[in-house]
């Protein structure tokens, strides 16, 4: 895909969402005048994975799509990929005990919380920036778009 038709394809997603750029902006966190450079065709490269996990979530589309409309991802059936995390997703949901966690003390914890409050949160001994738990919810943000919808 071009440069000019991805700017395209991101207008058409964030009209289809109902979003100003502003509002995309703002969710976002990536500058309205970035985001207008890009709809418009007037960067001259791609935008980088970052901006694209960032924008994932705002506009409602799993992150690997926007990869695979940039450029980074060549080969890859994403609809399959997509189907396979929902497959997975699901078998982990059947295959939990449900009956080992006790109804008056909840075990479940919203990750949300975890990532905004918890002060030190750890993935295998690395802590956790806050840059880098920023880029893990636009993720999930992107990750769960569709369920919301």
């Amino acid at each position: 895909m071009e440069l000019l038709e991805f700017g395209k394809y991101l207008k058409k997603l964030r009209n289809e969402r109902g979003l100003t750029l502003a509002q995309l902006a703002e969710a976002s966190k990536v500058s309205h005048s970035y985001l207008s450079q890009i709809e418009n065709g007037k960067k001259k490269n791609f935008p980088s994975s970052e901006v694209l996990i960032n924008l994932s979530g705002p506009l409602g589309v799993y992150y690997g799509e926007l990869l695979r409309e940039a450029g980074y991802l060549v080969n890859v059936d994403i609809d399959d990929y997509n189907e396979e995390l929902e497959e997975e997703r699901y078998r982990r949901e059947q295959s939990m005990d449900l009956e080992e966690f006790d109804d008056e003390e909840p075990y479940w914890t919203e990750l949300n919380n975890l990532l905004t409050k918890e002060p030190h949160i750890t993935y295998r001994d690395i802590l956790i920036t806050n840059e880098e738990r920023k880029l893990i919810i636009a993720y999930l943000d992107g990750l769960f778009a569709k369920k919301k919808s």
